[in-house]
């Protein structure tokens, strides 16, 4: 694929089909696969709830939470970020997908 194949957009900001695609399959798979580190951090995240909610402040709460947790916490977030990214390129893919479908010349948004 080269450049003259797809043409920049006016704002920059559109990626081509294809890559989109790409982006899409990549997230979606990542999501699927990273639903096993997952549960393996919810049942580390279960098990030191008590270590969470025990203490009155946030400074004692931060210091008194072990290590295991902070990393299972960020697996869960990661695993956050995977499925916000899979939700969006899937979107920006249906979008380009149908904007190259139209007819040239047509606008994309009605009005």
């Amino acid at each position: 694929m080269t450049a003259d194949e797809h043409p920049p957009t006016p704002g920059g900001t559109e990626l081509p089909l294809e890559r989109t695609r790409a982006r899409a399959l990549c997230f979606q798979v990542l999501t699927l696969l990273w639903i096993f580190p997952t549960a393996g951090a919810a049942l580390i995240l279960a098990r030191d709830f008590s270590t969470w909610t025990r203490w009155p402040s946030i400074g004692e709460r931060v210091g008194a939470v072990p290590l295991q947790s902070w990393i299972a916490l960020a697996v869960v977030a990661a695993h956050i970020v995977f499925i916000i990214l899979s939700r969006r390129y899937r979107r920006l893919a249906r979008e380009a997908r149908a904007v190259r479908s139209l007819p040239s010349g047509q606008d994309a948004w009605p009005g």
